[in-house]
């Protein structure tokens, strides 16, 4: 290969590279956006139906039956499913395109992508005299498992409101 077929070759996967950056970012971004769409949804119904779910009738009973509150936590409860699908498509996508990037760095000769995911692994990674290294919560509690505890977390919170409004009180 001649030294200018290897520079348009460096050059065109150094331009691949560049692509492939602008797209985890903008899997990233859809991922954060479509989490938050569905967070602030659920968010908003769980709280009108935990505040319709206020004792008006001064008997304190917390278990009764509730027609508007159970069938909004088997709406919310529904709505979890359709979140947890989007929000792992997404992650599958922003993953599948940081290790397309990440390939690309060894041909290139660039460490970005490659660095940080040793940071995320809880390596210690040396930059400018210094080591940096991913607090264990940080390490443990990575984007993937939050994400999929939160949406849990509300599923359990619609499915306790399901519980305690059902027509067997």
């Amino acid at each position: 290969m001649s030294e200018e077929n290897a520079e348009d070759t460096r050059s065109n996967r150094s331009a691949e590279y560049g692509h492939l950056v602008s797209m985890v970012q903008y899997e990233g971004n859809l991922l954060w956006t479509v989490l938050g769409a569905f967070l602030v949804a659920e968010a908003v119904l769980l709280g009108l139906l935990g505040s319709s779910m206020a004792d008006v009738s001064g008997e304190g009973a917390l278990c009764r039956w509730d027609p508007l509150v159970f069938v909004g936590g088997i709406l919310g409860l529904l709505v979890c499913v359709p979140w947890w699908a989007c929000y792992h498509r997404n992650s599958t996508y922003y993953e599948f395109r940081m290790a397309q990037a990440r390939r690309l760095e060894d041909d290139l000769s660039y460490d970005i992508l490659s660095s940080g995911k040793k940071l995320s692994e809880g390596h210690w990674v040396p930059m400018d005299g210094r080591c940096y290294r991913m607090p264990w919560m940080s390490r443990t509690l990575r984007t993937r498992r939050s994400g999929r505890a939160l949406i849990v977390l509300f599923g359990v919170a619609f499915a306790a409101l399901i519980v305690v409004s059902g027509p067997w009180w």
